[in-house]
């Protein structure tokens, strides 16, 4: 698989000749077929994949926080051979999207206060209150140092003001997206920074990377598809596999005490293994259907008023 994954890297960075680009971890997930079109947008959305799926929030966002760590670690992996062979150098950059500095007064040409407009945009454009962006330009660029230092303390704050310990704790209780969103607060007041993600900066030579394209590219369209298959295969089995070492490790440390007791009671049930396969099955596998209409027309408010 990881062989698979370099040679795929090196698809994407041929189209590029100026030698360095930046792609979100997210974009790269899926354009190495990792993931399929589903996992990014439904992380956004987990009170409503928990209804779609009937499984409790709390284990998808176990499974968002494992698989992004089993992802990261193959993809890892990869750009670390590919530097040993010295065709790129990969480093991590947190990216911004701001506010266009020509606007002034944080204000819309239609007079709106972007405070309030961009609250109801998350990372994907998806409303969630009652407002629109109207004629705002955003760009995306990589974070300046005295940017990452408040984006830092930001989330210091945030943590603060909820009384959490850390972000895990806000991931695992269920309260990420309020984190997140004080966390904009901050950083909109500040910056102009709608929001942040990571990024990989990828630098290479083109010329080098042109001749090992050519040398992939004598294969055939046929083997070609199955490396990408190949990729995304090893992917649902690693995290299967990961998901029954879980399940076996809880049936054996079930009777620990304190808050860890809960995790491993979950675990050590049998509907966790199947949970998983259905994530994986829904957010991984490549030949799913596509279920982010489906995702937006689950209705919260009615859900929470029944």
């Amino acid at each position: 698989m990881i062989n698979d994954l370099e040679e795929l890297i090196i698809n994407i960075l041929v189209n590029d000749q100026k030698g360095e680009v930046i792609l979100p971890k997210s974009k790269i997930f899926m354009i190495l077929n990792m993931v399929n079109k589903n996992y990014n947008y439904a992380k956004y959305h987990m009170p409503k994949l928990s209804i779609l799926t009937d499984i409790s929030e709390e284990e998808i966002n176990e499974f968002y926080g494992l698989s992004n760590d089993s992802l990261t670690n193959s993809l890892e992996t990869a750009f670390k051979n590919l530097r040993k062979k010295s065709l790129l150098i990969k480093e991590e950059v947190m990216t911004v999207c701001v506010i266009d500095s020509n606007i002034q007064h944080n204000e819309s040409e239609s007079g709106v206060s972007i405070k309030e407009i961009v609250t109801g945009k998350d990372e994907y454009g998806e409303n969630t209150y009652n407002y629109e962006l109207g004629n705002v330009y955003k760009k995306h660029r990589p974070a300046t140092s005295e940017e990452k230092k408040w984006i830092l303390k930001s989330e210091i704050q945030a943590l603060k003001d909820m009384e959490l310990e850390n972000k895990q704790e806000a991931f695992l209780s269920g309260k990420w997206k309020e984190y997140t969103q004080k966390i904009k607060e901050y950083i909109f007041d500040k910056y102009n920074i709608i929001y942040y993600y990571p990024s990989y900066k990828l630098t290479f030579n083109f010329d080098t990377i042109s001749d090992i394209y050519d040398e992939i590219n004598s294969l055939s369209a046929h083997e070609c598809l199955l490396k990408e298959d190949n990729v995304n295969e090893n992917i649902k089995i690693l995290l299967i596999n990961n998901a029954q070492k879980r399940h076996v490790k809880a049936k054996s440390l079930i009777s620990d005490e304190g808050e860890r007791k809960k995790k491993y009671t979950t675990r050590e049930q049998i509907n966790y293994l199947k949970n998983n396969q259905k994530l994986v099955d829904m957010l991984i596998d490549n030949d799913q259907n596509d279920i982010r209409n489906k995702i937006k027309s689950i209705d919260l408010i009615d859900k929470n008023s029944k």
